[in-house]
């Protein structure tokens, strides 16, 4: 269930990242306004200096959704391998049992 609910989460986090101006991009803007401001001219929008944090802002957010991508394997590799081990330790059990029980039937017999 939990890992059902995880690519969707993801997803819908990163269309959000995608639909708003992040930090650099707003900061990239308010340089561009600066600037024409100084030299007189009407800022427009997308300035050089907002372009570029635009941009800095998607590879941010690029590394964050590998980042946590990653994560979210290593958690399931790691689960796996728990699982994994219970189910030899489970294996083990069963094993002893069997070799327990052929001993009495063998001890038994002898008798």
């Amino acid at each position: 269930m939990q890992n059902t609910l995880l690519i969707p989460t993801l997803a819908a986090i990163a269309l959000l990242a995608a639909c708003g101006q992040g930090p650099a991009e707003k900061a990239g803007e308010a340089q561009d306004e600066r600037v024409e401001a100084a030299t007189g001219t009407d800022y427009t929008g997308d300035g050089p200096r907002e372009e570029a944090g635009e941009a800095r802002d998607a590879n941010t957010n690029a590394v964050s959704t590998e980042d946590r991508a990653d994560a979210q394997a290593d958690a399931t590799r790691t689960a796996g391998e728990v699982k994994a081990d219970r189910m030899e330790n489970q294996a083990d059990a069963v094993r002893d049992k069997a070799e327990a029980t052929a001993d009495a039937t063998e001890e038994k017999a002898n008798r």
